[in-house]
């Protein structure tokens, strides 16, 4: 299987771009939705996010592209 680097960040980027509005948009609401939480929790479920949104990137990445 050839590996395209370029290709592959290329995508990665684009997919990342998609991600980014969803988990910001999410974490938001989450933190409004939970205002007795204080803000180091607060900002662990927003790291959580990241996170997440991170893996799922990759996971899109290197599964359903590069194939």
């Amino acid at each position: 299987m050839n590996f395209d680097f370029n290709n592959t960040l290329g995508v990665g980027l684009r997919v990342f771009a998609l991600f980014i509005p969803i988990i910001v948009i999410y974490t938001s609401i989450l933190t409004v939705a939970s205002k007795k939480l204080n803000f180091l929790q607060k900002l662990g479920i927003i790291i959580m996010k990241v996170i997440a949104g991170l893996g799922l990137l990759f996971f899109l990445t290197n599964y359903v592209f590069v194939n």
